[in-house]
């Protein structure tokens, strides 16, 4: 995993993208040297106030405008993965995986179990593997096929953005449903949860889904919410031919 690791890291120049400044090896074991991110992971700035950062003082939620600008820069590192040649696949995009600098702007990280795939410069749509990655984020068709294509990643990019939007884990247990909608009987993946619990016929930013969504300082502009919402519900559809394009 090191030395798979080291070799996509060395290939990647972008502002988006976490930096390698060189590597030791000291035994059997082997050390990056990276980008310092301050800032610490996007998980624990989803979180409430009081999470730890990297610095171990209090990191505070990001606000909207925050939330917007990972949103915008984890797609552009993404993008920016896909468009290498040959392009690279990162398999585990989350919130553990995006790291945070001082300004809070967001660097994908963690290229452990990422693959260069030259076979999707040769006509083929997907690669295939063993499962890799983490459940919630995982795209269908990589669970029940082992194919992985920009798509499947395009799909961990979604489940991010939803993340983004409200505040919640990948997986959403019965006790986290938000007051005044249906509580699922069991853990239920963010895409579905969202898609069940939005009011059809309104728009998202309709109050009546507004325990959906952060609040506060976190919350997205009505403009922003009703349209980056059916974005990232895009992102996570079922078939990899109706996500969209990065």
């Amino acid at each position: 995993m090191f030395n798979n690791e080291l070799s996509v890291l060395a290939r990647l120049r972008h502002p988006h993208l976490l930096r390698l400044r060189g590597y030791c090896v000291h035994g059997a074991r082997g050390f990056l040297i990276t980008d310092l991110a301050p800032g610490g992971s996007l998980a624990k700035r989803l979180r409430r106030p009081g999470a730890a950062g990297a610095t171990g003082t209090a990191a505070p939620p990001l606000d909207a405008a925050q939330r917007l600008a990972v949103a915008l820069g984890v797609t552009q590192g993404l993008r920016a993965l896909h468009r290498l040649t040959p392009a690279v696949l990162h398999r585990d995009l989350k919130p553990e995986n995006i790291l945070l600098d001082g300004d809070s702007r967001p660097l994908v990280a963690d290229f452990g179990i990422s693959r260069s795939a030259p076979e999707l410069g040769g006509g083929s749509t997907h690669v295939s593997s063993r499962q890799m990655g983490t459940m919630g984020f995982i795209a269908p068709e990589a669970r029940s096929v082992g194919h992985y294509s920009p798509k499947s990643d395009v799909y961990a990019l979604g489940v991010v953005l939803l993340q983004l939007l409200t505040s919640r884990d990948a997986i959403v247990l019965p006790d986290d449903a938000p007051a005044g909608m249906a509580r699922p009987k069991r853990p239920v993946e963010l895409p579905a949860f969202v898609a069940q619990c939005l009011k059809p016929g309104r728009p998202p930013s309709d109050p009546a889904n507004s325990e959906l969504f952060v609040a506060g300082p976190c919350a997205f502009s009505p403009e922003v919410l009703d349209g980056l919402t059916p974005l990232a519900l895009r992102c996570t559809d079922a078939e990899p031919e109706l996500r969209p394009n990065l």
